[in-house]
């Protein structure tokens, strides 16, 4: 019997859905897609970039979704499940790319806050900064950079990220900080970041 879990009335709404969709009322399949639609093209977002591709993989996603929900047994949160396979998904296509993924940061910097996890695919405030910090990912380990992605941009404790990629909590821990020292020094060596670390440093004043 799976334990209890604290779920918010939002969640439990989601959950209400997939329940209703296992049970048989296939419309609810609709309420299922517009209710994780958000999650799933946020992390590919996050992971992948603008890639023409997009749209094809959150379907291949939903996909995936659709042909496996009944084997879902409800023993961790039904999000923790999605983002896995939305990972699973996104891997998939850069080994086809031949992409490298990276790693993750020191303790999150200010202006690593660019996305908020409740509306990921809204949330960019500045696609600059967005776009210069996956340049640096690129060139950082796959499994850090993916670590750093669920706790530091979207926000998992890493309770649920151990339960994502089905590893102990402590190797959680290690992957990140790992990534966190690496990520953080290539950020202090990068003209672009320097830029900001002394513009922010200055403040609005004048002379």
């Amino acid at each position: 019997m799976p334990a209890q879990r604290q779920v918010g009335a939002g969640e439990k709404s989601r959950e209400e859905a997939v329940r209703a969709y296992q049970a048989g009322n296939k419309a609810a399949f609709a309420k299922v897609f517009d209710a994780y639609y958000p999650t799933v093209a946020g992390v590919l977002f996050k992971m992948l970039g603008n890639t023409p591709d997009m749209e094809d993989l959150v379907q291949t996603v939903f996909l995936e979704i659709h042909r496996c929900i009944h084997r879902f047994r409800w023993e961790s949160r039904f999000s923790t499940w999605v983002y896995r396979l939305t990972i699973n998904v996104a891997q998939q296509h850069l080994r086809r790319e031949k992409y490298r993924r990276p790693a993750d940061t020191g303790d999150r910097e200010p202006w690593l806050q660019i996305v908020d996890p409740k509306e990921p695919e809204q949330s960019v405030i500045n696609r600059e900064t967005f776009d210069k910090i996956r340049q640096l990912l690129d060139e950082m380990p796959e499994k850090r950079r993916i670590v750093f992605i669920l706790s530091d941009i979207q926000g998992l404790k890493a309770d649920q990220i151990a339960q994502v990629l089905g590893i102990p909590k402590k190797k959680v821990y290690s992957r990140l900080f790992q990534a966190r020292r690496i990520f953080h020094g290539m950020v202090k060596n990068d003209p672009y970041f320097m830029n900001k670390y002394l513009n922010s440093g200055k403040g609005e004043s004048g002379d």
